[in-house]
């Protein structure tokens, strides 16, 4: 039976990585992108591109409907999108916090409360990968990044409740926390920096795969640094 992926923020660099190694690895990619982006891939079997405003209720619920019919299961939910925006405490706006808050959040939330119900009815479950971010955790690393980091907490705990809710159901949620992603607009943004130390969106997406598919993973694992 083929299993199939529901993968968000498709057409970025860290989803493209996820979906080609999805589907690489013989997995049906049900891949959701802003309204505004382009289609990722033209004609690759197993791949299927949806258009839908993550931070719209009614266009997630109505994008899961979509992709539910015809299909045995939704084995995996990965959602890679989110956004960045730096500034201290002192220099922080609402306005930020609110961006931050629904790109970050919102998508992620409306996604998994669009995608449990139909989880719950299945024998086999499903598993959620969030993608984190270490200033979350590392308040030292939030100092210049509050907005962003008090957004990504978020996420973390989502997935804790997520786990808990799904206590034998076979519904498991997992935080992935990469350094900083080796990324186009990050080079730009910091052209010092010494690249070869951040993270490929390929390897983040190798583990990812890695990690769903084990059948030996620990409640401890439920967060993994990259």
């Amino acid at each position: 039976m083929i299993k199939h992926a529901i993968i968000t923020g498709a057409a970025g660099n860290l989803g493209q990585a996820v979906t080609n190694v999805f589907l690489d690895t013989g997995y049906s990619v049900h891949a959701i992108i802003s309204p505004t982006d382009k289609i990722i891939k033209k004609q690759t079997k197993g791949l299927f591109v949806h258009h839908a405003d993550l931070i719209s209720e009614n266009e997630v619920f109505n994008t899961i409907n979509k992709i539910i019919k015809g299909i045995e299961s939704i084995d995996f939910v990965i959602m890679t999108v989110g956004g960045f925006t730096p500034g201290s405490l002192q220099e922080v706006t609402l306005t930020d916090i609110e961006k931050m808050y629904r790109l970050n959040f919102i998508t992620a939330f409306n996604v998994v409360k669009g995608v449990l119900p139909y989880m719950e009815k299945q024998q086999t479950g499903g598993q959620f990968v969030f993608i984190g971010a270490r200033p979350a955790i590392h308040p030292e690393q939030a100092v210049n990044t509050v907005a962003y980091a008090l957004s990504k907490s978020l996420i973390f705990r989502l997935s804790e409740i997520l786990n808990e809710s799904g206590e034998g159901k076979n519904i498991h949620s997992y935080v992935i926390v990469p350094g900083v992603i080796d990324t186009p607009q990050n080079r730009t943004a910091m052209p010092d920096a010494d690249f070869t130390k951040w993270v490929k969106p390929e390897e983040i997406a190798q583990k990812i795969v890695t990690l769903v598919t084990s059948s030996d993973v620990k409640s401890s694992d439920k967060v993994l640094k990259i």
